[in-house]
């Protein structure tokens, strides 16, 4: 077997071996440190210990807050494509 052939197979095999060494360690850090939502008891406790009425403004004020803040970009961007 000549050492062309040789490279040739290694290659794709040592790439092969990156990506599952890769992928094994990118589960391993997300089940440490989860990078999105979790289902953990605690993650909605604050909200769940407020009354309906406060849930409710809260989520208004969040509203109103984005709105405005929709409505504030928009009138940037106004001044710079008129």
């Amino acid at each position: 077997m000549s050492a062309a052939r040789l490279i040739g197979a290694a290659v794709p095999l040592t790439l092969l071996l990156i990506g599952v060494l890769g992928a094994v360690w990118v589960r391993r850090q997300e089940r440490l440190e989860p990078s999105s939502f979790t289902r953990r008891p605690d993650g909605l406790a604050v909200w769940r210990s407020m009354s309906v009425s406060e849930q409710e403004a809260y989520d208004t004020a969040v509203l109103d807050a984005a709105q405005a803040a929709a409505e504030r970009a928009a009138a940037i961007n106004a001044l710079y494509h008129p």
